[in-house]
């Protein structure tokens, strides 16, 4: 028996060529069947075996040339669809240097792997989005992500998910791979009975071709070829034994069809988030209106005055209302005719303004926000409404009227519109001597500077921390922070510490607020260190109170060693004009603080008087111009004068300077050229809730 003989004997593929030529020498029987080969003679083997024109990219010759070994690889043949594993060899046949090629069929064993891999891709892709799902805080953030998962898996054009309510199903999330014109706009209002066919008892269904149900769906089909559509896979969301919905994918890539199970997985956990997120929908809802009135309550205030702030270019008119008498309408006749007073004024703001947003935000406030109007509507609007009111018999309510062009401030506006009410308020009492009533930060503020009141509202988290930025003039980088602190009442009202800070002091209790935020703002910048992130130093302010403790060194270090942060990034601020500490203390208890390890800032300076000892004699970093002497800068040369000056000593005594109240550009560039250190004010940031300050500018520093 010859070498042919045995060779035509194996179940591999097994074929001779000749190495300078690429001409077919030798093939054996399995070859012949597989390829359905009669003749061989002449031909290439890069013809035969791989339909190729010109010889393989990735033949072997001149590598078994140079190595004169055995060389074993993979290969996927595209002529049989077959996966094998070759063995190439150099021999001498019949005289010519010839290559041999043995190919052993492994397609039954690659196929088994790549099912392997899929299923545990498929397990990797679902359990990641079930993930997501489950610790989500933006449930709609989410399942678009968790669609585009689906699209990559399963390297389709499109997914998404149709959500049923009636007789109308609509397209209500989408995601659409790279080029692939969005479809959401088109699939709005339509007839759910579509799907309902071609589900069939409420199953999931693939279609591999649309052209298959051209004939036994015709609808169907001519809505599917409307939108581009040339195979479809889909599952039904079932909620309580009911479809609410689909998840579709148009025009999977075919290798990945079997991979489609995962719909049926997620679809599952997608229902349950879109009812939860039904569920928190009506909440929400709900939660925007006020029960008794009828109009917008706090927390659609809160919303809509964000919402306006990021739309910076629209005018506002703020009008604050507090009924006036409320409660001695209440002890006197009663919860109910109080409810009715509520109910008149409500109808006399709608009156007034029937198409602009009312808001209940406390028991007798109400605040009307009117935006995109001019400041002459907006002026005949307030008179229209102090008029109606005055001419009521049924209530009375003081009245704070602002106009801004803008929405840059709007938070500082509506403050002011606040203030301007309170003083109409206090008008109204002065001219009712029966009455001692008025709303003042005395009635809300007395409860919480008791002791175990105060404790408490710190644990319940009533207190909130703000951060304000300091930025340099030549870069307008963020250099630092100031914490300050803010109450939420028990009507989720924001509290400004004027209104609360004073009362706390003079009950001698301000020392618990001062090291709640000095403990807070500590385990704030661990968690940034932490994190990774490039902090910048924050300055906490301590009150007079809290300095002349017998043991304030003691317990800042007892705080700090909880967190073992670097010192010079939390700076200790004083205010520069605190009353009953005289100088002489107020620079030994700084040089104190200095030599415990942290930096020292007063703040305020200026506001009264400037204590020039100060410079001569304390431990000092950093000196913080008080915004009076900003006030007038642009206009009066003398400001600018003693700017300078203190800018000028502060650098020659290696005092860094921090200017306060920085509001316009005009100012910036005034201040940068008498080479003030740092900024702080309007111009550059409100104070804002810390999350936020991370966001719009710790991450901006990040590594």
């Amino acid at each position: 028996m010859n070498i042919e003989q045995i060779l035509d004997q194996l179940d591999e593929l097994v074929y001779i060529t000749d190495i300078e030529s690429n001409e077919l020498l030798y093939v054996n029987t399995e070859i012949k069947n597989r390829f359905h080969l009669e003749n061989y003679q002449g031909m290439k083997c890069h013809e035969v075996l791989q339909g190729r024109g010109t010889p393989c990219p990735f033949c072997t010759n001149e590598q078994l040339e140079k190595e004169q070994k055995m060389i074993e690889w993979e290969i996927h043949n595209p002529v049989i669809n077959r996966h094998a594993v070759l063995k190439d060899f150099l021999i001498n046949y019949k005289g010519k240097k010839a290559r041999i090629e043995i190919a052993k069929d492994i397609t039954d064993e690659v196929r088994r792997t790549d099912k392997l891999k899929n299923a545990l891709e498929m397990e990797r892709v679902t359990l990641s989005c079930v993930k997501c799902l489950h610790e989500s805080s933006d449930l709609k953030e989410t399942i678009t992500f968790i669609l585009q998962k689906i699209c990559e898996c399963l390297n389709a054009d499109r997914v998404y998910i149709f959500e049923i309510k009636g007789n109308m199903m609509n397209n209500t999330y989408e995601w659409c791979a790279p080029g692939v014109e969005s479809q959401m706009d088109l699939c709005q209002n339509m007839n759910p009975r579509m799907w309902f066919d071609l589900s069939r008892e409420g199953k999931g269904f693939v279609i591999n071709d649309v052209e298959e149900i051209k004939g036994l769906a015709p609808k169907s089909y001519q809505a599917l070829k409307k939108h581009h559509i040339k195979s479809l896979i889909a599952a039904p969301l079932v909620i309580k034994e009911e479809i609410k919905g689909y998840i579709g994918v148009d025009n999977p890539d075919a290798a990945q069809l079997e991979r489609f199970t995962i719909l049926d997985t997620l679809s599952y956990f997608l229902c349950s988030s879109l009812e939860q997120m039904q569920m928190n929908d009506k909440l929400r809802q709900a939660s925007y209106y006020d029960k008794l009135t009828g109009v917008y309550n706090r927390n659609k205030f809160i919303e809509d005055t964000e919402s306006f702030t990021y739309d910076k270019n629209t005018s506002m008119q703020i009008i604050y209302i507090d009924i006036n008498g409320l409660k001695e309408l209440n002890d006197q006749y009663g919860h109910e005719y109080g409810d009715h007073t509520l109910k008149e004024s409500t109808s006399i703001l709608q009156e007034i303004f029937p198409n602009t947003n009312i808001y209940r935000i406390g028991g007798d406030e109400f605040v009307v926000l009117n935006a995109a109007v001019s400041e002459e509507e907006a002026k005949e609007k307030a008179n229209q409404l102090y008029h109606r009111f005055m001419l009521s018999e049924a209530c009375s309510a003081a009245i704070g009227y602002v106009w801004t062009k803008d929405c840059k401030k709007l938070e500082k506006k509506i403050i002011e519109a606040d203030k301007l009410m309170y003083k109409d308020k206090m008008n109204y009492y002065r001219s009712k001597p029966e009455s001692v009533r008025y709303r003042s930060a005395n009635d809300k503020m007395m409860e919480i500077s008791k002791k175990p009141v105060l404790l408490q509202k710190i644990l319940d988290k009533r207190f909130e921390v703000y951060l304000q930025p300091k930025i340099n003039f030549e870069e307008r980088k963020v250099i630092g922070a100031e914490a300050l602190i803010r109450y939420h009442d028990d009507n989720d009202q924001l509290i400004m510490p004027d209104e609360f800070i004073p009362i706390i002091e003079n009950a001698k209790n301000i020392h618990y607020i001062d090291f709640f935020v000095f403990y807070f703002m500590c385990g704030k910048i661990r968690e940034w260190l932490s994190a990774g992130m490039e902090v910048t130093p924050v300055s906490v302010n301590f009150s007079r109170y809290t300095l002349i403790m017998p043991d304030f060194i003691s317990y800042l270090e007892e705080v700090w060693q909880n967190f073992k942060i670097p010192k010079e990034l939390i700076e200790i601020e004083i205010v520069e004009n605190v009353e009953n500490v005289d100088g002489e203390f107020l620079i030994s208890i700084m040089k104190r603080i200095r030599e415990a390890g942290y930096p020292v800032s007063i703040d305020d300076f200026g506001v009264r008087y400037a204590n020039i000892a100060l410079f001569i004699n304390a431990d000092l970093d950093t000196l913080k111009l008080d915004r009076s002497l900003v006030y007038d800068l642009t206009t009066n040369i003398k400001s600018r004068w003693v700017i300078g000056s203190i800018v000028k000593m502060c650098r020659d005594l290696n005092i860094k300077s921090i200017v306060e109240g920085v509001e316009t550009e005009e100012q910036f560039e005034i201040l940068k050229s008498l080479f003030c250190d740092g900024a702080q004010g309007y111009l550059i940031s409100r104070p804002i809730p810390v999350k936020e300050y991370e966001e719009q500018f710790l991450n901006k520093n990040q590594k």
